[in-house]
């Protein structure tokens, strides 16, 4: 951390340093320390779209409402249409447990933003939360039949099958991927629903 904290002092302008400083920040045990840092990150650079969204995700995942919600402000009269300032935007909401916020931030969008693939999985989310599992299977489904398919996709599909019990089809979704994704965080999550899905269905033990 020390050494991560001299280089953002003579690099101040790094946002690989910068966030990486955060990270060890907190790693350290040192939570209000990370938030303080990456809310002076981004009050310091107001004009620097990337810092302020690097910091609104930083943020959020720490619940610190109040410095993520500045820098979501900057994003917002930086770039709204961006889409990522509209995840960071639905991240924020999801952090608050506001699903139904999310999904009539999403709802609204043009049709030529709400068709893509990151919006509508975040959609489905939230419908996942509100009620709606089913339908959330079914928006994702019919994106996986289209050209966006992809790991992330089918793998969010496989864990809203289980939740509903439709063990079958969570493992047809598992079985359509690649025996080893490249993606390392892709590979945890496909062992994590096999082991769901092996449990859920009386196999504890190979579980």
């Amino acid at each position: 951390e020390a050494i991560a904290a001299e280089g953002v002092a003579r690099f101040p302008d790094h946002m690989q340093l910068q966030a990486l400083h955060w990270r060890l920040l907190l790693a350290d045990g040192q939570r209000e320390a990370a938030i303080a840092a990456a809310a002076a990150c981004a009050e310091a650079r107001p004009d620097t779209l990337g810092t302020q969204i690097q910091a609104v995700q930083f943020l959020n995942r720490l619940g610190a409402e109040e410095p993520a919600d500045a820098a979501l402000a900057r994003c917002l009269r930086l770039d709204p249409d961006n889409l990522t300032v509209i995840l960071a935007r639905a991240e924020a909401l999801m952090a608050r447990k506001d699903a139904q916020g999310v999904r009539d931030l999403l709802d609204a969008l043009p049709d030529a933003l709400r068709g893509r693939e990151a919006i509508q999985i975040r959609i489905a989310q939230a419908e996942a939360v509100t009620d709606a599992l089913p339908r959330a299977i079914e928006r994702l489904d019919t994106l996986a039949r289209g050209p966006g398919d992809s790991a992330n996709l089918r793998l969010t599909l496989a864990q809203f099958c289980v939740r509903l019990g439709r063990l079958a089809e969570a493992q047809a979704h598992l079985d359509t991927l690649d025996p080893a994704p490249d993606d390392r965080f892709a590979r945890v999550r496909r062992h994590l629903v096999r082991a769901q899905i092996l449990f859920e269905s009386g196999q504890p033990g190979p579980a």
